[in-house]
């Protein structure tokens, strides 16, 4: 297959997974990856994005989503981290009853304080100068992690997890998510980010995600004659 037909069975497996995420009601959560301005993250939201990628880390992201809104109201929702880093063993109190990991709660009460002290801003500038691996400086924050915080931050990267390698073996990109989603990007107009969490959503909302994809695959080769 030329690098332009591998290409466009490529789009057209994302059009197919974009279609059925919109259509299972979670328009919604592409709106919001696409409305994203990495130069406007104040701190509340790289507080609370990292506290989500910290928390989501090894876990279902269905049960990190059923405890996130109480574990944010016992930290004051991200929105005085001054307050947080002060009082911590106070705050570390009050998130552990809601999760009880020690650690990841260490470590998002500490990410509090980093920003705190440093600011959003500067924060992501330096990943966007300096790329996505100087957030692993972060606690609980290691490569794959430090991609998947910087993607919800807006910054132009796709996250390597499971699905989207699953994802990307299926299309024709073998273990080269960022040239996959790149690629689409290029084609459609998506942001790389928002073609990312379209192929995670698709994957959690079908199990058979793998299957549907050659689908699309062999309507491709249908359609030019293949």
């Amino acid at each position: 297959m030329t690098s332009e037909a591998r290409a466009d069975v490529a789009t057209r497996g994302y059009l197919v997974a974009k279609e059925r995420v919109i259509g299972a009601g979670f328009e919604d959560e592409i709106a919001w990856q696409s409305s994203v301005d990495p130069h406007a993250v104040a701190n509340a939201d790289f507080a609370r994005e990292a506290a989500w990628v910290v928390l989501s880390s090894g876990m279902r992201e269905a049960v990190v989503r059923r405890v996130f809104p109480s574990f944010s109201h016992q930290l004051l929702e991200f929105h005085d981290l001054k307050e947080v880093s002060t009082h911590r063993p106070y705050f570390r109190s009050r998130a552990t009853k809601v999760f009880a990991h020690g650690g990841k709660v260490d470590a998002v009460l500490e990410i509090c304080g980093e920003v705190d002290k440093h600011g959003a801003t500067a924060l992501v500038l330096e990943a966007l100068d300096e790329g996505v691996g100087v957030l692993e400086r972060l606690p609980y924050i290691g490569p794959a992690t430090a991609r998947h915080l910087a993607k919800n931050l807006g910054l132009s990267v796709a996250k390597p997890d499971r699905h989207l390698l699953r994802i990307a073996a299926a299309l024709g990109y073998v273990a080269d998510v960022d040239r996959l989603c790149r690629t689409i990007s290029e084609a459609c107009g998506d942001a790389v980010a928002v073609i990312d969490l379209v192929f995670w959503r698709f994957a959690t909302i079908e199990p058979a995600y793998p299957r549907l994809l050659r689908v699309a695959q062999e309507n491709n080769a249908v359609v030019h004659g293949g």
